[in-house]
Protein backbone atom coordinates (compact mmCIF):
# COMPACT_ATOMS: atom_id res chain seq x y z
CA UNK A 1 0.00 0.00 0.00
CA UNK A 2 2.85 2.39 0.78
CA UNK A 3 4.42 1.85 -2.63
CA UNK A 4 1.09 2.44 -4.38
CA UNK A 5 0.64 5.71 -2.50
CA UNK A 6 4.06 6.97 -3.50
CA UNK A 7 3.52 5.97 -7.11
CA UNK A 8 0.16 7.73 -7.29
CA UNK A 9 1.59 10.85 -5.70
CA UNK A 10 4.50 10.84 -8.14
CA UNK A 11 2.22 10.55 -11.16
CA UNK A 12 0.02 13.34 -9.84
CA UNK A 13 2.96 15.66 -9.21
CA UNK A 14 4.34 15.02 -12.71
CA UNK A 15 0.92 15.73 -14.22
CA UNK A 16 0.60 18.95 -12.21
CA UNK A 17 4.05 20.17 -13.22
CA UNK A 18 3.40 19.39 -16.90
CA UNK A 19 0.02 21.12 -16.77
CA UNK A 20 1.45 24.23 -15.13
CA UNK A 21 4.23 24.50 -17.69
CA UNK A 22 1.79 24.07 -20.55
CA UNK A 23 -0.74 26.58 -19.23
CA UNK A 24 1.49 29.24 -17.72
CA UNK A 25 4.17 29.69 -20.36
CA UNK A 26 6.40 32.53 -19.20
CA UNK A 27 4.30 33.29 -16.12
CA UNK A 28 6.52 33.56 -13.07
CA UNK A 29 6.09 31.31 -10.05
CA UNK A 30 5.13 34.36 -7.97
CA UNK A 31 2.30 35.11 -10.39
CA UNK A 32 1.17 31.48 -10.29
CA UNK A 33 1.00 31.62 -6.51
CA UNK A 34 -1.14 34.74 -6.77
CA UNK A 35 -3.45 33.13 -9.31
CA UNK A 36 -3.96 30.14 -7.03
CA UNK A 37 -4.55 32.37 -4.01
CA UNK A 38 -7.18 34.30 -5.98
CA UNK A 39 -9.18 31.13 -6.70
CA UNK A 40 -12.73 31.08 -5.38
CA UNK A 41 -12.13 28.26 -2.92
CA UNK A 42 -9.41 30.30 -1.17
CA UNK A 43 -12.14 32.66 0.11
CA UNK A 44 -9.47 35.31 0.45
CA UNK A 45 -11.75 38.20 1.40
CA UNK A 46 -13.44 36.10 4.08
CA UNK A 47 -10.04 35.09 5.44
CA UNK A 48 -9.00 38.74 5.65
CA UNK A 49 -12.30 39.68 7.35
CA UNK A 50 -11.69 36.96 9.96
CA UNK A 51 -8.33 38.51 10.91
CA UNK A 52 -10.14 41.59 12.26
CA UNK A 53 -7.38 43.93 11.16
CA UNK A 54 -7.52 47.63 11.97
CA UNK A 55 -6.02 50.69 10.34
CA UNK A 56 -2.51 51.37 11.60
CA UNK A 57 -1.65 47.77 12.48
CA UNK A 58 1.68 46.15 11.62
CA UNK A 59 1.40 42.65 10.14
CA UNK A 60 4.02 40.18 8.92
CA UNK A 61 2.94 37.95 6.03
CA UNK A 62 5.24 34.99 6.64
CA UNK A 63 5.92 33.07 3.42
CA UNK A 64 4.39 35.79 1.28
CA UNK A 65 5.01 34.07 -2.07
CA UNK A 66 3.74 36.40 -4.77
CA UNK A 67 2.28 38.80 -2.22
CA UNK A 68 -1.43 38.22 -2.89
CA UNK A 69 -2.37 38.35 0.80
CA UNK A 70 0.20 41.05 1.54
CA UNK A 71 -1.68 43.36 -0.82
CA UNK A 72 -5.04 42.57 0.77
CA UNK A 73 -3.65 43.06 4.27
CA UNK A 74 -2.06 46.37 3.20
CA UNK A 75 -5.45 47.62 2.07
CA UNK A 76 -6.91 46.84 5.51
CA UNK A 77 -4.16 48.38 7.65
CA UNK A 78 -4.05 51.41 5.37
CA UNK A 79 -1.22 53.82 4.63
CA UNK A 80 -0.65 54.41 8.35
CA UNK A 81 -0.06 50.69 8.91
CA UNK A 82 2.75 48.43 7.72
CA UNK A 83 3.01 45.01 6.12
CA UNK A 84 6.21 43.00 6.18
CA UNK A 85 6.18 40.63 3.21
CA UNK A 86 8.50 37.91 4.48
CA UNK A 87 9.92 35.16 2.29
CA UNK A 88 13.09 33.15 1.92
CA UNK A 89 13.05 33.47 -1.89
CA UNK A 90 14.59 36.71 -3.17
CA UNK A 91 12.85 36.39 -6.54
CA UNK A 92 9.46 36.53 -4.83
CA UNK A 93 10.51 39.52 -2.75
CA UNK A 94 11.65 41.38 -5.87
CA UNK A 95 8.30 40.64 -7.50
CA UNK A 96 6.37 41.90 -4.45
CA UNK A 97 8.44 45.06 -4.23
CA UNK A 98 7.72 45.94 -7.87
CA UNK A 99 4.04 45.04 -7.60
CA UNK A 100 3.60 47.02 -4.37
CA UNK A 101 5.12 50.04 -6.09
CA UNK A 102 2.79 49.59 -9.06
CA UNK A 103 -0.20 49.39 -6.73
CA UNK A 104 1.08 52.36 -4.67
CA UNK A 105 1.08 50.27 -1.51
CA UNK A 106 3.98 52.05 0.14
CA UNK A 107 3.17 50.43 3.47
CA UNK A 108 4.61 47.11 2.23
CA UNK A 109 8.25 46.35 3.02
CA UNK A 110 9.95 43.12 1.94
CA UNK A 111 11.98 41.09 4.43
CA UNK A 112 14.31 38.19 3.62
CA UNK A 113 13.54 35.27 5.90
CA UNK A 114 16.00 32.87 7.47
CA UNK A 115 15.41 29.23 8.35
CA UNK A 116 15.16 30.17 12.01
CA UNK A 117 13.07 33.34 11.74
CA UNK A 118 13.09 36.84 10.29
CA UNK A 119 14.13 40.32 11.34
CA UNK A 120 11.68 42.83 12.76
CA UNK A 121 11.74 45.19 15.71
CA UNK A 122 11.00 43.60 19.07
CA UNK A 123 7.34 43.92 20.13
CA UNK A 124 6.43 45.62 16.83
CA UNK A 125 3.90 43.24 15.25
CA UNK A 126 0.16 43.07 15.81
CA UNK A 127 -0.07 39.85 13.83
CA UNK A 128 1.96 37.23 12.02
CA UNK A 129 -0.08 35.72 9.19
CA UNK A 130 1.06 32.54 7.48
CA UNK A 131 -0.79 30.55 4.83
CA UNK A 132 0.23 27.12 3.49
CA UNK A 133 3.72 27.55 4.95
CA UNK A 134 3.58 25.85 8.35
CA UNK A 135 4.39 22.40 6.93
CA UNK A 136 7.60 23.80 5.37
CA UNK A 137 9.03 25.15 8.62
CA UNK A 138 11.69 23.24 10.49
CA UNK A 139 11.88 23.07 14.31
CA UNK A 140 8.48 24.74 14.47
CA UNK A 141 8.21 24.93 18.25
CA UNK A 142 11.53 26.71 18.54
CA UNK A 143 10.75 28.84 15.48
CA UNK A 144 7.60 30.30 17.03
CA UNK A 145 9.23 30.68 20.43
CA UNK A 146 11.80 32.86 18.65
CA UNK A 147 9.38 35.03 16.67
CA UNK A 148 7.10 35.46 19.71
CA UNK A 149 9.33 38.32 20.88
CA UNK A 150 8.42 40.26 17.72
CA UNK A 151 4.75 40.44 18.75
CA UNK A 152 3.22 43.28 20.70
CA UNK A 153 1.40 42.39 23.92
CA UNK A 154 -1.80 40.74 22.76
CA UNK A 155 -0.34 40.15 19.29
CA UNK A 156 -1.66 37.15 17.37
CA UNK A 157 -0.46 34.48 14.95
CA UNK A 158 -2.85 33.27 12.24
CA UNK A 159 -1.95 29.90 10.73
CA UNK A 160 -3.63 28.40 7.67
CA UNK A 161 -2.38 25.08 6.39
CA UNK A 162 -3.71 22.25 4.27
CA UNK A 163 -5.69 19.67 6.19
CA UNK A 164 -4.18 16.27 6.80
CA UNK A 165 -7.12 14.37 5.25
CA UNK A 166 -5.89 12.51 2.17
CA UNK A 167 -6.20 15.41 -0.29
CA UNK A 168 -3.58 16.20 -2.95
CA UNK A 169 -1.50 18.38 -0.61
CA UNK A 170 -1.51 15.57 1.95
CA UNK A 171 -0.28 13.04 -0.64
CA UNK A 172 2.82 15.12 -1.37
CA UNK A 173 3.50 16.00 2.27
CA UNK A 174 2.24 19.60 2.08
CA UNK A 175 -0.18 19.46 5.00
CA UNK A 176 -0.29 19.42 8.79
CA UNK A 177 -2.97 18.00 11.03
CA UNK A 178 -4.60 20.92 12.84
CA UNK A 179 -4.20 19.11 16.17
CA UNK A 180 -0.45 18.98 15.61
CA UNK A 181 -0.41 22.71 14.89
CA UNK A 182 -2.36 23.45 18.09
CA UNK A 183 -0.11 21.16 20.15
CA UNK A 184 3.13 22.61 18.77
CA UNK A 185 1.94 26.18 19.24
CA UNK A 186 1.02 25.40 22.83
CA UNK A 187 4.55 24.07 23.39
CA UNK A 188 5.86 27.30 21.84
CA UNK A 189 3.94 29.32 24.44
CA UNK A 190 0.70 30.13 22.62
CA UNK A 191 -2.95 29.40 23.23
CA UNK A 192 -5.54 28.99 20.50
CA UNK A 193 -8.14 31.74 20.59
CA UNK A 194 -10.01 30.91 17.37
CA UNK A 195 -10.54 27.83 15.24
CA UNK A 196 -12.27 28.86 12.02
CA UNK A 197 -13.76 26.06 9.95
CA UNK A 198 -15.18 27.68 6.81
CA UNK A 199 -12.32 26.60 4.51
CA UNK A 200 -12.77 23.22 2.86
CA UNK A 201 -9.12 22.37 2.24
CA UNK A 202 -7.35 24.21 5.05
CA UNK A 203 -7.42 24.57 8.79
CA UNK A 204 -7.44 28.16 10.04
CA UNK A 205 -6.36 28.80 13.61
CA UNK A 206 -5.46 31.99 15.47
CA UNK A 207 -3.16 31.97 18.49
CA UNK A 208 -2.11 34.42 21.19
CA UNK A 209 0.76 34.17 23.66
CA UNK A 210 -0.22 32.38 26.84
CA UNK A 211 -0.25 34.38 30.06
Amino acid sequence: MGKIGIKVAGITVLFLQTTLLAQCGSTSMAERFNNMAAAEDSQARRVIDALELKAGMTVADLGAGGGFFSYLIAERVGPEGQVLAVDINQEYLDFIEKEATRRKLNQIAVVKARNDGFDAAQASLDMIFTRNVYHHLENRVEYFRTVASLLKPGGRIAILDYRNDGNFADLIGHSTDERIIADEMQKAGFERVQNLEFLEKQSFQIFRRSN
